[in-house]
Formats: structure tokens, sequence, C-alpha cells
């Protein structure tokens, strides 16, 4: 059973399958079927519910810092011949084993909305790009297995020798040899106990 929930701050928007775009928020997209209510003559307890075609687009919105953009690929107009996917990673930087994805398909450029310009204010400029999407799809990839916690067997101070923490070179950093580090002598040079006894 997988207890460790995700966090919403890892996430990379990827456009045409080779442009990742570093943005500060996506928000507003959901998946949603519109209804309509039929009324049964005689019936007063409930409603008939009936699904009906669509009547607008779905959209959401990404909001990305000003120039970061490569070649300008989320202006105004602009229709996608690949699908728009947002991927969710565990840790930072993995996006290439990411725990959950959504796909957007038949995705257009529809409206971008500028951020404020305040001169009393030191913040970064962004611009929020609303796209429509015709079909969204969520996929949930395979979680790996938890790895045994130390636990200590009361015989031994190692424990049953399971590191559960993750260590520099899981994240891909070598620890550097220090090749200044100050070496002692063999011969202890200070004076102990011994040496003033003799004398």
């Amino acid at each position: 059973m997988q207890k460790e929930p995700l966090i919403n701050y890892n996430f990379l928007l990827r456009v045409e399958g080779m442009f990742d775009l570093p943005c500060r928020s996506i928000s507003g997209f959901q998946k949603k079927e519109e209804y309509e209510y039929i009324q049964e003559g005689g019936v007063n307890d409930y409603v008939h519910i009936r699904r009906k075609p669509v009547s607008e687009p779905n959209t959401f919105q990404v909001e990305c810092y000003v120039g970061t953009e490569q070649d300008n690929v989320l202006s105004l107009g602009t229709i996608f011949s690949m699908p728009v996917q947002i991927l969710i990673a565990r840790y930072p930087g993995e996006f290439e084993n990411p725990k959950r994805i959504f796909e957007f398909k038949g995705c257009v450029v529809m409206e971008k909305k500028y951020g404020e310009l305040n001169a009393e204010k030191s913040e970064i400029l962004t611009e929020i790009t609303t796209i429509a999407y015709q079909t969204m799809t969520c996929k949930d990839t395979k979680m790996e297995s938890r790895k045994p916690v130390w636990k200590f067997d009361r015989t031994n101070a190692s424990g049953n020798r399971e590191q559960s923490a993750r260590t520099l070179e899981s994240f891909g950093i070598q620890k550097q040899k220090n090749k200044n580090i100050r070496l002692w002598p063999k011969v202890s040079s200070a004076k102990n106990i011994k040496n003033y006894l003799k004398s």
C-alpha cells in the first residue's frame, strides 16, 4: 500500500514532445461533462439526468516566466500537433520517470494575459496562457517498492543494516576527495606525562 502522496511543486510542462517549459503554476484543468435534467410528469422525488453535447471547450491556464520560452512555443493561435503533457515527479529533476502524467490532446492557445507591472514591487514578470483542449487523460505510473526501514535488532549496533535515507550518490552527486587534508605525523611531537617523569 502506497502511503507517500505526491507533492504539488515538482512539475514540468512538455510541449510538442521536446520543449520543457519552466512554469510558476498550472491551474484550471479538469475533466467535466455537461448534463441536462429531464423532469418526469407525476414523479417529484428525482429527475432524469442525460448527457448532452459539450457546448464550450475545456481549458487550463499556464503561468510562465517571461524570457524562458524557446522560440515562443506558446504564441497566440498556436495549434499543437502533439499532446501537451504535465509531468509530476516525486523528487526534483526526476522527470524521466514521472509518477503522474496529465496528457491533453487537440490543444490550441486561445488567450494570453500578461502579468502586472509595478515599480513598487520586485517580482519576476510572468504571463498567463489559456490553452483549450479536446480530451484529457491521467496516467499513473507504477510506484517503486519502498525500501525496508532501519530497525534496531537489539543485538547489533548497526541494526538490520537497511538504509532508508537517500545518499548524495542517489542524486547523482559524487563525493570529492579532499587533497588538502592535514595528515598528522606518525611520531607525536607533543610532550606527554612520561616525558616529564623521565626528566
